[in-house]
């Protein structure tokens, strides 16, 4: 009696473990097709020439006029030159298109004198 029930419990075992490899064998073959057919639309597509796309310094200073100053983040908000930054870094890690940073600026107002001294105390004490 015990013997059987062990044989049958294999047997379900087997025939589980079984439809769990065809299923992912198929959902892998679906990701392979899924993948060629991306990589031949991506092969299609025009690609832009360098007169069409801006360079990043262009579109800032199209952006950023005396009368459209740099908007102040607020609180919870990360501030306009971290998200270029970020925007900047990951074009440039996907290689979109050649990326140059023209200038880093600080930031004004960025917290209270205290703060403050202790980010310059933290640099020096990391550049020395």
């Amino acid at each position: 009696m015990s013997s059987e029930l062990f044989f049958y419990g294999l047997k379900i075992t087997a025939i589980g473990m079984g439809i769990v490899f065809v299923t992912l064998y198929v959902t892998q073959l679906i990701l392979l097709g899924l993948g060629q057919i991306a990589t031949a639309r991506a092969k299609n597509m025009p690609q832009p020439s360098s007169a069409d796309t801006l360079p990043m310094a262009e579109v800032l200073s199209e952006t950023l006029t005396e009368e459209n100053p740099m908007p102040s983040p607020t609180a919870n908000e990360p501030s306009f030159g971290v998200l270029v930054a970020i925007s900047a870094a990951l074009a440039a890690m996907l290689g979109s298109r050649p990326v140059s940073i023209i200038s880093i600026r600080k930031e004004q107002n960025s917290g209270s004198a205290w703060q403050e001294a202790a980010r310059l105390s933290n640099a020096e004490r990391h550049h020395n």
